[in-house]
This record gives structure tokens, C-alpha cells and sequence, in this order.
């Protein structure tokens, strides 16, 4: 094998191996099972799988933790709880300020007041500054169980916002599983693609020499 066919082939493999982690990623979610669960809510942001979750009034709990009136009784041991209420809710974006994707999530409601549904805003935030935003109906069950939600066009997000419509008054969500991937940076896209064309060009190359020794 030629050096050139060395070098393009490593070009092509180590391109293809930084692309692996994400696309692993994307069959993974987050679900705080790597955070402390703590008995009281702060303002301090979360860090879990990457992502940063911040809001004014949040906790990470344990299925066996129990807010008033609310007992964890599913799934994964820990769950990310917060207020949800018009002008309070939850933001999360990359730890390393890179953009991602969103997927989907599961998510628990818990009403002070009652067991009426009540809807949730997500807002994503791209790169090109532009928005897309989903609405969700949530079930005040207290957290017993998740309902998964799926989306569509949530691309290229520096950020995404979670908010409820209600005014202030015992609204909380519980979020768990969020399925996000990374976006590949430019850089590494071009190195793919330069890569492969160098391959196919060698190949071509190699063929006419066949041809024209035949």
C-alpha cells in the first residue's frame, strides 16, 4: 500500500472513530443515576452526562425521597425535580458550550392544588438564533409515574428552556431520561469529508494505472 493510500486511509478511521462517541451517545440518555441526591432544592446548577440543568429551585432525588405529598415509585433510583410555573422553570445546554440535539425526555407533574393536567413550554434555542417550541400536557400524578416525550426539529440547540404557563403556585416537573447527542464541530465534518475524497481519488487513480499496464 502506497503512503498516500496510509495516510488518507488514517484520515478516514480517525475521523470515523471521533464520530463513534456521538453516535453512541444518541442511544443513551441522561439520568442523573451519576448525581448526589439531596433532601432540599437550591439554585445550583446540575451537571449529568454532559449537560448542565439550571433553575431558580431544584433538586435531585431518590425514588424513596419524598416532597409533600409526592413519593417516587418508578423507574431509574434518581430524578431531577424543579418549579415550573410562568416565568420559572429549567435550562439546559452543554457543559462545554458545544450544541446538541434533543430527542425526547420523560417527564412526572406534581400540582399542589389538585390532579388537573397542565401544559409545559419547551423552548430550544439554535445556533442561527432562531427557535423552535413544543407544548406539552402533563399529568399531576404526583411524579408515580413518567410519560416519554418525543421531538421534532430540535437541532442545532445551544440551549433549551422548560417552563410552565401556570402562575406561581406548586407546580413541579420531574424530568428524567433526556435523550440529547452533540452535534460534530465543522472542523471534523471537513476532515471526514477530505478524507474520503483523497481515498476516492487514489482509488481512481490506481484504476486508470491498471488500465493503462493492461
Amino acid at each position: 500500500m502506497s503512503r498516500t493510500i496510509q495516510i488518507s486511509t488514517a484520515l478516514a478511521v480517525s475521523c470515523a472513530a471521533w464520530f463513534m462517541p456521538s453516535a453512541a451517545m444518541a442511544a443513551a440518555s441522561v439520568t442523573f443515576e451519576d448525581v448526589v441526591a439531596t433532601t432540599g432544592t437550591s439554585g445550583n446548577p446540575v451537571g449529568s452526562g454532559g449537560y448542565a440543568f439550571t433553575s431558580v429551585s431544584q433538586a435531585v432525588l431518590d425514588r424513596e425521597t419524598t416532597l409533600p405529598g409526592a413519593q417516587f415509585q418508578s423507574g431509574n433510583n434518581h430524578y431531577l425535580v424543579f418549579a415550573a410555573t410562568s416565568g420559572y422553570g429549567l435550562s439546559l445546554a452543554r457543559t462545554d458550550s458545544s450544541a446538541f440535539n434533543l430527542q425526547g425526555m420523560d417527564l412526572a407533574g406534581w400540582y399542589q392544588g389538585g390532579n388537573d393536567p397542565w401544559s409545559v413550554t419547551v423552548t430550544g434555542y439554535r445556533a442561527d438564533a432562531s427557535t423552535v417550541i413544543s407544548t406539552l400536557t402533563v399529568a399531576s400524578n404526583s411524579f408515580s409515574s413518567f410519560a416519554a416525550a418525543s421531538f421534532g426539529g430540535f437541532n442545532n440547540l445551544m440551549s433549551v428552556s422548560i417552563t410552565g404557563t401556570q402562575q406561581p403556585g406548586g407546580y413541579y416537573l420531574a424530568l428524567d431520561n433526556v435523550i440529547a447527542t452533540p452535534v460534530p464541530e465543522p472542523e471534523a465534518v471537513i476532515l471526514l469529508l477530505s478524507g474520503l475524497c483523497l481515498l476516492g481519488a487514489v482509488a481512481r487513480r490506481r484504476t486508470r494505472q491498471s488500465h493503462a499496464a493492461a
